[in-house]
């Protein structure tokens, strides 16, 4: 039986609001559900957001993330004002909505164990921000790299939980390389972007659900002409 491949779309909402951006250069990091910290870094993610800045930098790093009490400690721990916790008070934001946040914020920050997709990447590129990501999974479908900062791997693998089940191997975060993928995105970010804004208008007409789903709805209209229906 062949077997066809349909990758992600991203939304015609994501797109640059040419606004501009005053206050500290800010890195979103994103935690769409609680008990995924793990997987998408949030922890290490914020210890190197604190020790690539030590020197007062004006930066921040908004965390977007349901209440989970392993973040809140983490933040208390590290006694940081620029770690700004946000928590929703809604389930989901609108693709409007995500797209307002991304163009609030100055770049990406995806230090992810792993992904399927990895969609909200896709998704800041089309808003035209820069991204600073892992990209040894999923995300490698569609890492930029002209213009995405990538996160080297550690050397040690480790076991990503899925619900109360073991899940599948990834490769471990490297402290190290989190803090020097972020120093670089605070030294490059006007040519950084600069270069996704130029690009976002290109992403957003590769990655569109109306030519991404087109595959799709050849194969199945070939199939139903196959079948005689």
């Amino acid at each position: 039986v062949p077997i066809h491949v349909i990758h992600h779309g991203v939304e015609p909402e994501f797109r640059p609001l040419g606004l501009k951006k005053d206050g500290p250069m800010t890195f979103l990091l994103l935690n769409t559900v609680g008990h995924f910290s793990f997987r998408k870094g949030i922890l290490e993610g914020m210890r190197a957001f604190h020790d690539a800045f030590l020197h007062g930098e004006d930066v921040r790093l908004l965390v977007r993330s349901p209440v989970e009490p392993s973040i809140t400690m983490q933040a208390a721990a590290l006694a940081d004002d620029r770690i700004v916790l946000q928590i929703p008070t809604a389930p989901s934001l609108s693709a409007e909505q995500m797209n307002w946040l991304y163009n609030h914020v100055h770049v990406y920050f995806s230090p992810s164990r792993g992904e399927g997709f990895g969609l909200p990447a896709l998704e800041a590129r089309a808003a035209g921000i820069p991204v600073v990501m892992t990209a040894w999974h999923g995300s490698r479908d569609h890492f930029q790299k002209d213009m995405d900062i990538e996160i080297a791997p550690s050397k040690s693998l480790c076991r990503i939980p899925i619900s109360e089940e073991e899940g599948g191997l990834a490769y471990d975060l490297d402290h190290d390389a989190m803090v020097a993928a972020l120093r670089q995105a605070y030294a490059e970010y006007d040519a950084r972007a600069a270069l996704s804004m130029a690009a976002a208008p290109r992403i957003s007409r590769e990655w569109a659900w109306s030519r991404v789903l087109k595959p799709l709805v050849a194969l199945l209209r070939d199939g139903t002409v196959a079948a005689g229906r």
